[in-house]
């Protein structure tokens, strides 16, 4: 499947319009399973000699699968915002969950502004890539050993996974990988890891936006064609959304460790 998905991706050099829609149906699938979005761009990227894979393509997909989560956890988000203008106490559950996002979102947002430099050369770095893929699939290997919890994320681990999250900027560290494998050995409950990891996700994709949509205009992809990708990103990643979720309530998620371990053999032989 592996090597079949690479001819397709060969192919797609032939013509940009094809070359993005590939690459966006890749953003759907791997954003949100655990087996790192950034990654797979960048493989795709450096195999269909696109040019520099900077964080800038990277944005217009990830904003396309983050419409997929908000769309996913509208009724959450609903909650979370409704809860802020409710009458009662000042430290309300809805208020420290929302706390609890914002601080977690600190150390990503830390790295963004002071290491983006260096984030952006290492999606050029191929063997970079395929190294932190291989420790992504140890990470999720290691969930295999992880004791079920039955707990909600509290101060503590908000600020563990937060710092999850940061060495996730990285490509071929799988974001949501990384912060639902350190709730979970945490000891948070699975559906509420999944829950936090991905409403994470929300402020972290949008303030990646703001830093990066000036360097789109210096793009050679064209913005209808950006768009498209966009939308068949939204499409795709709200399928795998649903999938996913299901998958961590069961504690399968070291299962995508054996594909990780065979892409990067698999990338090694092309690449």
């Amino acid at each position: 499947m592996t090597v079949s998905f690479l001819a397709v991706l060969t192919v797609a050099v032939m013509s940009p319009t094809l070359s993005i829609l590939v690459l966006a149906t890749l953003q759907g699938l791997t954003e949100f399973l655990p087996v790192s979005s950034s990654g797979h761009l960048a493989l795709g990227q450096i195999l269909m000699q696109m040019g520099e894979g900077s964080l800038a393509e990277d944005i217009v997909l990830h904003l396309g699968t983050l419409v997929a989560v908000v769309i996913f956890y509208r009724r959450d988000l609903m909650d979370l915002v409704s809860g802020l203008f409710q009458s009662g106490p000042l430290w309300s559950s809805s208020r420290r969950y929302l706390s609890y996002l914002i601080l977690a979102n600190v150390p990503i947002g830390v790295v963004g502004v002071f290491a983006r430099d260096r984030v952006e050369a290492a999606f050029d770095q191929t063997q970079w890539i395929l190294i932190a893929l291989a420790v992504t699939g140890a990470v999720l290997f290691s969930t295999r050993f992880v004791r079920r919890g039955e707990r909600d994320v509290d101060l503590r681990s908000a600020l563990l996974i937060g710092l999850a999250q940061a060495v996730a900027i990285l490509p071929g560290c799988s974001r949501s990988g990384w912060t639902i494998a350190a709730a979970l050995a945490l000891g948070v409950a699975p559906a509420s890891a999944a829950r936090f990891s991905f409403l994470l996700s929300i402020p972290a994709i949008l303030g990646a936006a703001v830093l990066e949509l000036k360097d789109l205009d210096g793009g050679s992809t064209g913005v209808g064609t950006l768009a498209l990708g966009g939308v068949v990103a939204a499409v795709v990643g709200f399928l795998c959304l649903g999938w996913l979720v299901r998958l961590v309530r069961s504690m399968e998620l070291h299962r995508f460790a054996y594909y990780l371990w065979a892409l990067v053999l698999v990338a090694f032989l092309f690449l």
